[in-house]
């Protein structure tokens, strides 16, 4: 099985990188898109919401060097369709997205229909 990340390169005001989802909803509260397009990213980021349930949340544990991650799984294929819809929408407004495509994401801390949760393993 393939597991999918989609990662956009946003930096916030501190310098820190945001989520992919959080990134759309950026831009979808920005209220500059045309109305069309702001139709469509509002559908689609509705439609995860309503579809991928929410993952637990993961305390960060000091000793890992790094935090869990969430991928889809290659079998959701509507969700990853939606996130495709979107990345388009972050990409045309000058959002950089990064697409990651995995065997083996890591241990695997959560999984439900849709997608796992999974800590990276050590380099």
């Amino acid at each position: 099985m393939k597991y999918t990340k989609f990662v956009a390169l946003l930096l916030e005001e501190d310098d820190q990188e945001t989520g992919f989802l959080a990134a759309a909803q950026h831009l979808h509260e920005e209220g500059m898109l045309e109305k069309e397009v702001h139709k469509i990213l509002l559908q689609n980021l509705l439609w995860i919401e309503e579809h991928l349930p929410k993952r637990p949340d993961f305390p960060q544990n000091q000793n890992e060097p790094s935090s869990p991650m969430s991928w889809l799984k290659d079998t959701s294929t509507q969700h990853l369709k939606a996130m495709q819809n979107i990345q388009e929408i972050l990409e045309q407004n000058d959002i950089l997205v990064e697409v990651l495509e995995v065997d083996n994401p890591g241990k695997i801390i959560y999984e439900d229909e849709w997608q796992i949760v999974a800590m990276p393993f050590m380099r």
